[in-house]
């Protein structure tokens, strides 16, 4: 199994470990936030799901591009990062769905345009187009040792 998923296991996690930086600071705080505060284990739980989803989504595309035998380039490339896109704008609009109905903010008196402003800023615009070019690159990574392997085998 390891040799097998060779390829797709480094790139993946190499991708992960470039997308979230902070993930045994966040794992080491959100457990002492869980002990001192005494929340409920599926708060702690819902928090991790939402921050490793989408940077493991690029490891689950490489294990099934492999497995598959998948290689055209368009699709090795752009898929992970459409993918992770478009998670982080479904966490981002669930979020803004709960703060719509826990906050102050009335859905019906804001127009399109408030709610794609408070949706997307420049901040997230250039973090996420950082975390693109990094998919991007993992993926080509993947795609061109995937191809180099299958052109001259073992």
């Amino acid at each position: 199994m390891g040799k097998l998923f060779r390829i797709p296991l480094v790139w993946g996690l190499l991708c992960f470990a470039l997308l979230y930086r902070t993930f045994p600071a966040d794992v080491i705080y959100s457990w002492q936030a869980y002990y001192q505060y005494q929340g409920h284990y599926s708060q702690l739980l819902v928090s991790w799901i939402l921050q490793l989803v989408p940077p493991l989504l690029p490891l689950l595309c490489f294990i099934v591009f492999y497995k598959k035998k998948i290689t055209l380039k368009g699709i090795v490339l752009f898929t992970p990062f459409l993918l992770w896109l478009a998670s982080k704008l479904l966490i981002a609009v669930i979020i803004y769905g709960i703060a719509l109905k826990v906050g102050s903010i009335d859905f019906i008196s804001e127009n399109l345009s408030s709610i794609i402003k408070r949706l997307y800023t420049l901040d997230w615009f250039l973090a996420s187009l950082t975390y693109g070019l990094t998919i991007v690159a993992c993926s080509y990574a993947f795609w061109r040792e995937v191809n180099t392997v299958n052109r001259y085998p073992e």
